[in-house]
């Protein structure tokens, strides 16, 4: 989410989501109001100590990203990108 949108559309986003964590750098964490986890990427106690990489849990059907519209007809609606969208395009 583009820090430079107005806190109310941040709001909007997440909320219309369901984002469950944020990821956000601490300058930025006051943008929103996220009632769930927040993770904050410039702080050293958010990285575990183990630096293996996870497990391929995931495919084509898979959600790999949400885009949300400029909303000129209203509140902003989300589309779900899926893996295989993104690996299409790519």
């Amino acid at each position: 989410i583009d820090p430079d949108y107005p806190k109310h559309r941040i709001q909007y986003i997440l909320e219309d989501s369901k984002a469950e964590i944020v990821l956000t750098q601490y300058h930025l964490r006051q943008r929103s109001a996220h009632a769930g986890t927040i993770v904050l990427l410039d702080e050293e106690s958010s990285y575990h100590e183990e630096h293996s990489n996870l497990e391929r849990t995931s495919d084509a059907k898979d959600l790999a990203y949400a885009i949300y519209t400029s909303g000129s007809t209203g509140n902003p609606k989300g589309v779900l990108i899926e893996h295989r969208g993104l690996t299409n395009y790519i």
